[in-house]
């Protein structure tokens, strides 16, 4: 079982040519003006992720984070949307290993219901 410390979003400025890539992509679809910036989530845990092969799901309420990757200290994944932060606002997290059903954390996504708190995000 993992449990949830900390969560940290955090604005990055992309340099690597596949963020620049997904960025171009975005802002390509959005209106004039999209920010150039995505933002980094990083779950920090306790307890042993899978390493048997069973594999984990993380999820914010039903939507399954396609993409993530292990680091020191726990998982992270990036966001090249700011809608993203406004849409899974204040979400429960949960993971599944195994197939075996999802288990709640107890945690929820942060709160960015309004525009003003990205901003806040991306100024601090």
């Amino acid at each position: 079982m993992i449990y949830i410390e900390s969560i940290d979003v955090s604005p990055f400025k992309a340099e690597a040519s596949s963020d620049i890539a997904k960025l171009n992509h975005v802002r390509s679809k959005e209106p004039a003006g999209h920010p150039t910036i995505g933002f980094m989530v990083r779950l920090t845990i306790k307890g042993e992720l899978p390493t048997d092969g069973m594999g984990m799901n993380l999820y914010l309420d039903d939507y399954k984070v396609r993409k993530y990757s292990q680091c020191r200290d726990g998982i992270f994944f990036k966001v090249y949307n700011p809608r993203f932060l406004k849409k899974h606002s204040g979400k429960a997290i949960s993971y599944e290993v195994g197939g075996r059903g999802k288990i709640e954390t107890g945690i929820k996504f942060p709160e960015f219901s309004d525009q003003a708190a990205i901003d806040r995000l991306v100024n601090r």
